[in-house]
């Protein structure tokens, strides 16, 4: 080709299990001068396709890998939505994307999976005021210091599941 390849570089997100991670793969990926990248030519190689897909031959635009997660595209941005319970970090996953001039570039797509929960401050409020926010948000549970009657080295801490249902040593406790 008369003009000089286009480049890709490895891209890497990191997110919490159960919160879809989005990466625009070409932002740090470039064409040669008077070219351009076509984002709607992005493709995900699918290593469970058969025969396994090898950059530059990758043709997916959604690639679901077993235990792990989905990875979606839409023109040249991935989402990756980690499979149920998933913590850790996957293979690379390749990808390729063409230029105006039709010439390929490849690089790899890496999500890191972390544990944790997102945490949201209400700020100040009565116990029935947690109840309430845990339901109409559509949280997993929900937990408030207390300091009661007793004196404040003894603040206790009251904690719901979904629904708003206690947490207790017989109910719960005992799964975190």
């Amino acid at each position: 080709s008369p003009y000089a390849d286009p480049t890709a570089a490895p891209d890497t997100s990191t997110g919490l299990g159960g919160a879809p991670q989005s990466m625009n793969l070409l932002a740090n990926d470039a064409a040669a001068s008077g070219a351009s990248l076509v984002a709607g030519s992005t493709r995900l190689c699918d290593p469970g396709a058969s025969p396994a897909q090898v950059a530059p031959d990758c043709r997916a635009t959604s690639v679901t890998v077993a235990n792990v997660g989905t990875y979606s595209l839409s023109g040249g941005t991935v989402t990756f939505i980690a499979a149920s319970g998933y913590t850790g970090t996957p293979a690379a996953i390749s990808y390729s994307v063409l230029t105006n001039w039709n010439q390929s570039a490849t690089s790899t797509y890496t999500p890191t999976v972390e544990q944790g929960a997102t945490v949201i401050d209400y700020g100040m409020m009565g116990t029935d005021m947690l109840y309430f926010a845990v339901v109409r948000d559509g949280l997993e549970g929900g937990a408030q210091v207390t300091a009661s009657h007793n004196p404040g080295q003894y603040n206790g801490v009251k904690m719901v599941r979904a629904g708003a249902l206690p947490l207790s040593g017989d109910a719960g406790i005992g799964d975190i």
